[in-house]
C-alpha cells in the first residue's frame, strides 16, 4: 500500500505554492467574484440621488467591452445641481416640466455606454409654449450636464472593477482563497 502525503497550502514549498496559485488562475472554471459589484454601484448611485434598475458589463479587455447602467435620476436634485445660478421658481417650473432623467444600458451586443444612453422624459409632449422661456436651453444643458455624469461614472465604475479583478488574480487574493477553502495539494502543489 502506498501513502501519499497531503499538504495544506501554508505547509507546501514556495515552489509548490507557485503552481498552486498559478494551476488556480489557469483552471478553466476560474471566475471571478463579482457578485457584490452591482450592490456596490447600486449603493454608490443610491448616494448621487441616482435609482439604478439595470446593470451590464464585460470587463475582460476586450473590444466593445465597458459598462453601462439603466437608472433614473432624481430631477428635482439634478435640476438644482446643474442650475445654481437659477431662481427657486424658474428651478421649480423646470422640474415640473420634466417627468423624468433616465438611462438606458446599452441593450446592443456590447456593454460600453453612451452619452445618447441618456433620455429626458417631459411632462408634456408640446413644450411650444415655453419657447419664449429659453427652455430648450436649460432642458439641453440639464442633458449635456447629466450625459458628462453619467459617462464618467461608467468609467469609474469600470475602472473599479478592473482593480478588482487585478486584486483577484494576486497572489495575496489567490493565497486567502486556497487557505480559506482549505484545499489540500500534493508535494508538489498539485491540488487534489
Amino acid at each position: 500500500m502506498k501513502t501519499i502525503n497531503v499538504y495544506s497550502f501554508n505547509e507546501l514549498s514556495e515552489t509548490a505554492k507557485q503552481k498552486a496559485i498559478k494551476d488556480y488562475l489557469n483552471n478553466d472554471n476560474f471566475v471571478y467574484e463579482l457578485d457584490f459589484f452591482k450592490d456596490d454601484i447600486e449603493n454608490q448611485l443610491k448616494e448621487k440621488n441616482i435609482g439604478m434598475t439595470d446593470l451590464t458589463y464585460s470587463l475582460s479587455y476586450s473590444q466593445g467591452d465597458g459598462l453601462s447602467f439603466s437608472s433614473e435620476f432624481d430631477v428635482a436634485f439634478y435640476v438644482n445641481k446643474c442650475f445654481t445660478e437659477l431662481s427657486e421658481k424658474r428651478k421649480s417650473i423646470l422640474v415640473d416640466l420634466i417627468h423624468k432623467i433616465e438611462s438606458t444600458k446599452n441593450n446592443g451586443h456590447y456593454c460600453y455606454a453612451s452619452k445618447k444612453d441618456i433620455e429626458i422624459i417631459p411632462n408634456y409632449n408640446d413644450l411650444s409654449d415655453y419657447k419664449h422661456t429659453n427652455i430648450y436651453k436649460y432642458i439641453n444643458k440639464l442633458e449635456t450636464y447629466i450625459q458628462d455624469l453619467y459617462m464618467d461614472l461608467c468609467k469609474d465604475f469600470e475602472n473599479q472593477g478592473y482593480k478588482e479583478i487585478k486584486y483577484q488574480s494576486s497572489v495575496e487574493y489567490i493565497s486567502e482563497t486556497l487557505i480559506i477553502n482549505e484545499y489540500e495539494f500534493l508535494e508538489n502543489g498539485t491540488k487534489i
